[in-house]
This record gives C-alpha cells, sequence and structure tokens, in this order.
C-alpha cells in the first residue's frame, strides 16, 4: 500500500484505539464511516472494523483490569449473553442491504449521543 493511501488509516488506528481506551468502546463506530470512505460497502466496512476491534478491545480489557480490576457487578452475565447477540448479528450481516445497515448504524450514533447528551 502506498505511503499516501496508508495514513489516513493509521490515523483512524489511532483514533479508534484512543477512543476506546478513554471510554471502553467507540473505536469501531469511528472506523466504519472511513472504511465506507475507502471504498468498502456498508457490510464489509462493518466486519473490517471488528477485525480491528478485537485486538483493540483485548488490549483495552488487560489495561483495565490491571488498573481497576473486574467490576463486581454483573461483567459475566453481560459477557455470556453478549456473545450470542454477536453471533446472530454477524448471521445477520450479511443477509442486510446496506441502506438498511447505514439507517441502523445511524440511528444507534444519533440514539448515543441524545442519550449521552441529555442522561448521563
Amino acid at each position: 500500500m502506498k505511503e499516501k493511501k496508508r495514513l489516513p488509516f493509521l490515523l483512524l488506528g489511532a483514533v479508534s484505539g484512543l477512543l476506546n481506551g478513554l471510554f471502553g468502546g467507540g473505536g469501531g463506530m469511528a472506523a466504519v464511516p472511513l472504511l465506507r470512505a475507502s471504498g468498502l460497502s456498508q457490510q464489509k466496512a462493518n466486519a473490517s472494523s471488528l477485525g480491528v476491534m478485537l485486538p483493540l478491545a483485548t488490549t483495552t480489557l488487560l489495561f483495565g483490569i490491571f488498573q481497576n480490576g473486574l467490576p463486581d457487578i454483573n461483567f459475566w452475565p453481560l459477557v455470556l449473553a453478549a456473545i450470542p447477540g454477536g453471533l446472530i448479528g454477524a448471521l445477520l450481516l450479511p443477509k442486510m442491504k446496506d441502506s438498511w445497515l447505514r439507517q441502523l448504524f445511524g440511528g444507534l450514533l444519533v440514539f448515543a449521543a441524545l442519550r449521552m447528551i441529555f442522561f448521563s
């Protein structure tokens, strides 16, 4: 990959890591729009974002555990319930139209923003 084409992805990686480190998430949401802008379909951008997030989330989790320990309340039930949800989402992803995914993704961003502004 040419140096000029690599720079946006290096910046994206840095921003994704920063967001995950600060907020415990959000790096994947930042990655999807740039991946879309690079020419990937919505489905491939979503899947690629997840591929980036796995090592990033693992790193952030390990630092969080070493700094603060695991939370006492509801951590393991949340993890156990999230696994089937992730599997279902991965199975649904190839069946969804790009336009539906964009609308769902945009709606999620708006919901998250409003919730953070008014209810945090």
